[in-house]
């Protein structure tokens, strides 16, 4: 009926803003460093006071924050890409417990306790293994950061009927209904 499309419609709006409001938050922060960090370079270098150790520090500072406004821009086009039913799927037989080891292994989440429950036994599916990584990672990154200060991010990997189980708990404010 024309009341609920009204309200879908709505939900919809509603749901845009706030993700573009998250997202220009996200880019804000990158796109700040590197803007700062070239200012600071060009300081540095006009008073003569650019040393090679500035420099390295300098250039650093540029290459993570650009890497960073990469991943987030590939990100924001992959949501593009989902919406128009055009996302990529580079499908391999995986084994899950290995691939869940190895995105908790190079993540930068030494600071919070991380506990896991995975089922070691080999247990190979047919999926996207870089979409898998970018999912968990995000998964992780927000539990992470939505965790309160000693608070603990649990992974939950386990065989579940003809497929896996694959959870990221945390002990942060979670997520509306």
């Amino acid at each position: 009926d024309w009341s609920s499309d009204v309200c879908s419609s709505d939900l919809a709006a509603r749901s845009r803003e706030e993700f573009l409001s998250i997202a220009s938050h996200e880019l804000r922060n990158p796109v700040a460093v590197l803007s700062g960090t070239a200012q600071q370079l060009r300081r540095a270098h006009a008073s003569g006071r650019l040393t090679e150790e500035r420099l390295a520090a300098y250039i650093d500072s540029l290459e993570t924050s650009g890497a960073h406004l990469a991943t987030l821009t590939n990100d924001l086009l992959d949501v593009s890409r989902l919406q128009r039913g055009e996302l990529p799927l580079r499908r391999e037989i995986t084994d899950v417990a290995s691939l869940v080891r190895e995105v908790v292994r190079h993540g930068e989440w030494a600071d919070r306790r991380l506990t896991f429950d995975i089922d070691d036994r080999p247990r190979e599916v047919l999926l996207d293994p870089s979409r898998i990584r970018q999912v968990l990672a995000n998964l992780l990154d927000n539990a992470v950061k939505y965790s309160p200060d000693g608070g603990t991010v649990h992974v939950v990997l386990r065989p579940q009927d003809d497929g896996i189980l694959l959870e990221v708990h945390d002990s942060g404010i979670g997520l509306p209904p």
